[in-house]
């Protein structure tokens, strides 16, 4: 009875670590299922998709942040099509895109911040912070809601593309009179077309690279960006 006993506790032990709830809001490192620095992989029950693995921030500014996108080593190709930007794809403690899909429904209720960090290809790191985040639904072909920028980005490139639908190589939702995600060679909220292009490929140091555009020049091509947002409380 004793073993049956432990290992009942065991098994709802680990269904508590696992299945965490419904966002990153109140994650602590010790219930990751994998972690690094700054936060670790959750499986979330994310409403009408299910259980998913997520990776949470707990640390950068009081944590419960849900990361959706990272670039850190150009592993993962992002220039792909609809599906794969709608479902998501890529490793969650390396790049990858946690999905259209998924970002449309941890957002539609409610308040939420989001914040973006990058680092440029001399070192220096900067993040764009944005009071009001949220994705439309894929009749909206997941619209972008953004306002409420604060720096130390110095300019505020992802603004012009608030209210844009978005596009992949094989699905034209931009406003230009061609598919904009071709010659950026990305998945973005393109407009006609780009202040930014963090969806980029990673390995080019040019238009089609991963960059923002800001003060140092047309763009400043970057080698670690993320994205992430939570809940805003106030």
């Amino acid at each position: 009875m004793k073993s049956e006993a432990s290992e009942l506790r065991n098994i709802s032990n680990e269904l508590s670590r696992a299945f965490f709830g419904r966002s990153c809001h109140g994650a602590k490192l010790e219930s990751a299922l994998a972690r690094n620095d700054s936060g670790g992989v959750f499986d979330l029950c994310i409403p009408t998709i299910g259980i998913r693995g997520v990776f949470c921030d707990v640390t950068d500014e009081g944590g419960n942040w849900t990361v959706f996108q990272r670039r850190v080593n150009g592993d993962i190709d992002f220039f792909r099509g609809w599906d794969d930007y709608v479902k998501g794809f890529g490793d969650l403690q390396g790049d990858f895109w946690l999905g259209l899909e998924a970002l449309h429904r941890m957002t539609r209720g409610g308040n939420y911040e989001l914040k973006i960090i990058m680092t440029l290809l001399n070192g220096d790191r900067y993040f764009a912070k944005y009071s009001s985040f949220k994705v439309g639904s894929g009749s909206e072909k997941y619209r972008l809601r953004l306002s409420g920028f604060s720096e130390s980005a110095k300019r505020d490139s992802f603004i012009r593309h608030d209210n844009r639908q978005f596009t992949t190589k094989d699905a034209d939702h931009d406003a230009a009179s061609f598919n904009c995600a071709l010659p950026f060679e990305g998945g973005w909220w393109y407009d006609n077309c780009a202040d930014s292009n963090l969806n980029g490929n990673f390995k080019k140091a040019d238009v089609k690279g991963v960059w923002w555009r800001s003060y140092y020049g047309p763009r400043a091509y970057l080698r670690y960006t993320e994205m992430k947002f939570r809940r805003r409380l106030q």
